[in-house]
């Protein structure tokens, strides 16, 4: 694609009509795509229709905008914990706003199941909120670096996300932690999940 990778996300932005078979849900102002690499069985992106080249560009005048993409992915997130059926197409602007409240209480119920947020440090410029299942079963999680992402300081929760904004009015990028810093959050997170495991069983 024109611009690399950093820009892979922008056709589905500009286009989501041509790109049926990526594209979960669109409207006038989001596009919710297939992760192309999921990370686990369930991992969608959402994205607002406009560009937004990365976190820097954010002021508090894109405070609604960030409240719709939560919305959204809120519903998304119940919707797949509850094992609904509805049609994404089928529900409007309008229900979102009537079901926003419900939708938080049922995805905090269930915060172990799916999780809502954006990477500390993206690898793709357009705005992108992940919305993904904590069963991390895909081919595509391959090393340690991805585990990272979705399950240490890396993965910063949409409420986090919004909270920060508005209290700060912008979002600076954080740098990486060092790799040490890295295998430390890595190993807390396999304990944490071995432990969780030996629980279930």
């Amino acid at each position: 694609a024109a611009g690399g990778w950093a820009n892979a996300l922008s056709p589905y932005i500009i286009n989501p009509e041509g790109h049926a078979d990526s594209v979960y849900y669109y409207d006038d102002d989001l596009v919710v795509i297939y992760d192309k690499y999921p990370k686990a069985k369930f991992h969608l992106l959402v994205m607002p229709r406009k560009h937004v080249n990365g976190f820097e560009a954010l002021t508090v005048a894109d405070l609604p905008m960030l409240e719709t993409m939560r919305a959204r992915a809120q519903l998304i997130a119940t919707e797949y914990v509850t094992s609904l059926t509805l049609a994404p197409t089928a529900v409007t602007t309008t229900h979102l706003a009537h079901v926003a409240q419900s939708v938080r209480r049922i995805t905090t119920k269930h915060k172990l199941d799916v999780r809502i947020g954006f990477h500390a440090v993206p690898s793709m410029r357009q705005l992108h909120l992940h919305v993904i299942s904590q069963d991390f079963q895909s081919d595509a999680l391959k090393n340690k670096k991805h585990w990272n992402s979705f399950t240490s300081e890396f993965f910063i929760e949409i409420d986090t996300f919004i909270r920060r904004l508005e209290n700060e009015g912008t979002i600076q990028v954080r740098s990486r932690p060092t790799n040490d810093a890295c295998s430390l959050s890595l190993s807390l997170s396999l304990s944490l999940s071995l432990s969780h495991s030996r629980m279930m069983e």
